[in-house]
């Protein structure tokens, strides 16, 4: 279900320093911010903070709330096993392709860009598949036509393989 990679839950002392590629570390956060001190973080606004920082904050591995990240609680069997319900909204890949394409600056403008992007989400083997299935001209943007076809390939198809 997660791996290393994917899991954005990390120990505290690589959230507060490196982060994992998925998340920023908390010192390239504080130096964007102009701090220096635990304490100068602490007195940022959290409108000041979302300003810099726009994309999800995850909880850190602190040892004594999280014990171990989500990947982690899974492999080990450490996790309550409690009957759940899950479910998507409609558009749920449409917040992933905000934040790396729409709020970074970089919208899908163009049949090119949307290509590109379209094999950077599925890979060369399913781009073309993809593209015809959900064809750039077909929706208001490329932004959205990516958002549909991670909605319907990533939450839809791969969900109820499991």
């Amino acid at each position: 279900m997660f791996d290393t990679f994917s899991d954005p839950i990390v120990p505290l002392s690589v959230g507060e320093t490196t982060g994992n590629g998925l998340v920023p570390g908390g010192d390239s956060v504080a130096s964007g911010l102009g701090c220096t001190t635990a304490s100068c973080l602490r007195a940022v606004s959290n409108t000041k903070l979302v300003s810099i920082e726009p994309s999800t904050l995850y909880a850190f591995v602190d040892g004594t709330l999280l014990t171990e990240t989500p990947a982690q609680a899974f492999s080990d069997g450490n996790f309550n096993r409690v009957p759940i319900i899950a479910g998507t909204n409609h558009d749920e890949w449409r917040i992933f392709v905000a934040e790396q394409y729409d709020l970074s600056g970089k919208p899908i403008l163009t049949l090119a860009e949307y290509e590109t992007a379209v094999t950077m989400l599925w890979g060369t083997g399913l781009a073309l598949s993809v593209e015809a299935f959900y064809p750039y001209a077909a929706f208001p943007s490329g932004g959205v036509a990516l958002g549909a076809s991670g909605s319907d390939g990533i939450f839809r198809l791969l969900s109820t393989q499991r």
